[in-house]
């Protein structure tokens, strides 16, 4: 960095920590660039709204909003997080109001690992919940990193400080735990989440919407006990239109699942809209088993933004768990004898840019065996991002 860069960006700072609205607003009118810039000069820094924030100065703050600072700017990764989270978590009341009013997104992006409300719920900021709550945040969002809802993270506020407000909020409003008891037998395709939940890992109190065969259809999220701890998304209930199978895909555990996307079929989105798409394509009776392929150039699924360097997913049983399929008992309260009695969880595993083999029956057939027995390392697709 130049010299003269380097006493700019000091220029800058100094201005900011004494809070000189004056010097600043000179300074941004005349390097316009700095405004989109970083305190330190690093291309993948944190943005000044963040810097400003800690300093806890709502002035310089506005300063920079009213020449053009981009109020949802996300920092680098892992954690993406924006102005709004770092105003939430240092408690800052007056400033996530003011973010909020020049149309800060309440939780954050898509790739935002913690949301303003898990990080005011973890500081014990009672105030600033409410504030996030009224404007619409999502209250059973699981974090990217510590996959853990709001309530979770205002627990663990409450063991350290013996303060229960916050969590006693939440709750009234709704909120669950990771930890809390739920009643699986009442949702459809229940053996489908029980089988998963005991033979793979535990199941995550919630599901993600999609639409398959013109009804709402909720996917499922396990944590595979296994190492690194990688996620498994699954579909529960397609079996109930006739095919005995139900598939998934296996995730990083740091993979960005949401209910809704900002950014509609992104490559944060890929694995609920490819279940979409394949799910609804065995509902409406179309053959698929093991060995079934799905192409990045398929019209059907070219729309989609496929994570880098994959061309293809093929269908494989792959045996993760002693029984290789599912029994069904005659307790399914939405079973009926049209219904199979035996289900198959089919995993959709990613075929990497060098795969030569895809028209070969022969060689797709040796790719499913040698992979039916893979470790879950061997069949994630990659992270996004």
């Amino acid at each position: 960095m130049d010299t003269n860069k380097t006493e700019l960006l000091k220029s800058v700072l100094d201005a900011i920590n004494r809070e000189d609205i004056s010097a600043l607003s000179s300074l941004l009118k005349t390097f316009p660039y700095l405004i989109h810039g970083t305190p330190y000069g690093g291309k993948n820094d944190s943005g000044y709204l963040r810097y400003i924030i800690s300093g806890k100065s709502i002035s310089v703050v506005k300063e920079f909003l009213t020449h053009g600072a981009d109020v949802n700017r996300m920092d680098p990764a892992p954690l993406f997080g924006t102005p709004l989270c770092y105003a939430s978590y240092e408690g800052e009341v007056d400033i996530v109001k003011l973010l909020l009013e020049k149309g800060a997104l309440v939780d954050g992006n898509d790739l935002t690992a913690k949301t303003p409300l898990m990080l005011a719920a973890q500081e014990g900021h009672l105030e600033i919940i409410k504030i996030l709550l009224n404007k619409g945040a999502e209250l059973h969002r699981l974090g990217h990193i510590q996959r853990f809802f709001p309530v979770d993270f205002s627990q663990a506020y409450e063991q350290v400080h013996k303060n229960e407000d916050c969590t006693t909020y939440l709750r009234e409003f709704g909120g669950i735990s990771v930890a809390d008891e739920y009643e699986w037998e009442k949702e459809k395709g229940y053996q489908i989440i029980a089988h998963v939940s005991q033979n793979g890992g535990p199941v995550y109190p919630i599901g993600f919407p999609r639409t398959v065969k013109n009804e709402e259809f909720l996917f499922r999220l396990a944590t595979i006990r296994a190492k690194d701890a990688p996620l498994f998304l699954f579909s529960a209930g397609v079996y109930l239109h006739g095919n005995p199978v139900e598939i998934g895909v296996a995730l990083p555990k740091r993979w960005p699942l949401l209910k809704n996307y900002l950014q509609k079929k992104s490559k944060a989105s890929f694995p609920l809209d490819v279940l979409e798409i394949v799910s609804n394509h065995i509902s409406y009776g179309n053959g698929f088993g093991e060995g079934f392929i799905i192409e990045k150039n398929d019209p059907t699924y070219s729309e989609l933004k496929w994570p880098s360097g994959v061309i293809a997913l093929i269908a494989v049983n792959h045996k993760w768990s002693q029984e290789d399929s599912i029994s069904l008992e005659e307790t399914d309260s939405y079973a009926n004898t049209s219904n199979p009695e035996v289900v198959s969880i089919l995993t959709l595993m990613p075929v990497m840019e060098d795969a030569k083999f895809l028209n070969t029956k022969p060689f797709i057939e040796k790719w499913c065996a040698s992979k039916s027995k893979a470790k879950w390392a061997k069949i994630i697709l990659p992270l996004p991002y």
